[in-house]
């Protein structure tokens, strides 16, 4: 089975090259070409270039396609929508989409499960929404959407920047009443592989199965890598809670993908 991933140099990506090798046959895409790779199983893709991704399309012959990209909305929508358009005629071929939380974020006074309203108040959410239609809209249940919450790694971004505020004894931003779940770079790409294996089809909220504050989320964290508490720099949400958890409700992900937030914290501060 050929699977293409686009933007397989970030984190959901990486994740995935490293989990998918055993079985598929992997090709991945990635944004600079800067970073051109000897790898004859990579290539470069920039959004807004349609007519190569249809030129990767004919070449490779997917038949999953993963699509966790990051570009200008616009670019990305008019890209998924071609994507989707070629992926229509290729019978049995599947699309795996990204998606994220912030298609609730104009609900946020409670989590949300794979049924629930979609409304968005931000650009991100709502080019989210639009895009989950649109590839829904032409492929049919051969879309299959990932909704990801706040995600972590240990080469992620967020936790290298945390990791290097603690090493310069800087202040960390925080929230006071921000109430979120989270995954892992490294459990999310094997719900993705198991999802690819048993053809599970819909949408699926790929995260832990609890809620925790984030301010308590960040301190167990610091106090578990040994850190003293830091000066915590904190925004204030709304009071009574502000939610930014899509939790899971499906009963065909096997109890060995379920993961919580405290999971979440012993991979971060575990040593190797």
């Amino acid at each position: 089975m050929k699977v293409l991933i686009l933007g397989a140099t970030g984190l959901v990506g990486k994740a995935l090259m490293k989990e998918l090798p055993y079985g598929y046959d992997v090709y991945g895409t990635y944004h600079s070409a800067s970073n051109d790779s000897a790898d004859n199983h990579m290539f470069q893709l920039s959004v807004q270039d349609t007519d190569r991704l249809v030129r990767l399309l004919e070449q490779i012959n997917p038949d999953i396609v993963i699509s966790c990209l990051r570009g200008e909305f616009n670019k990305q929508l008019e890209l998924h929508r071609k994507l989707a358009l070629v992926l229509s005629v290729k019978e049995n071929s599947r699309l795996l989409f990204c998606s994220t939380a912030n298609v609730f974020d104009a609900l946020t006074d409670r989590p949300h499960y794979e049924a629930d309203e979609l409304r968005s108040d931000s650009d991100y959410g709502q080019y989210k929404i639009e895009c989950e239609k649109q590839i829904k809209g032409i492929l049919k249940d051969r879309a299959i959407i990932l909704r990801l919450p706040m995600l972590w790694g240990k080469s992620s971004r967020r936790y290298n920047e945390l990791i290097g505020q603690l090493t310069r004894k800087e202040a960390v931003s925080s929230y006071n009443e921000l109430y979120m779940n989270t995954n892992t770079d490294v459990l999310l790409a094997k719900q993705i592989r198991y999802i690819i294996e048993k053809d599970l089809k819909g949408v699926f909220h790929l995260g832990a199965s609890d809620v925790m504050n984030y301010h308590e989320f960040i301190k167990k964290i610091i106090q578990r890598l040994g850190y003293q508490l830091p000066e915590f720099l904190i925004e204030t949400l709304p009071e009574g809670g502000y939610y930014m958890a899509v939790l899971p409700s499906r009963e065909d992900m096997p109890k060995e993908l379920d993961i919580t937030n405290r999971d979440v914290i012993e991979y971060l501060t575990k040593s190797e």
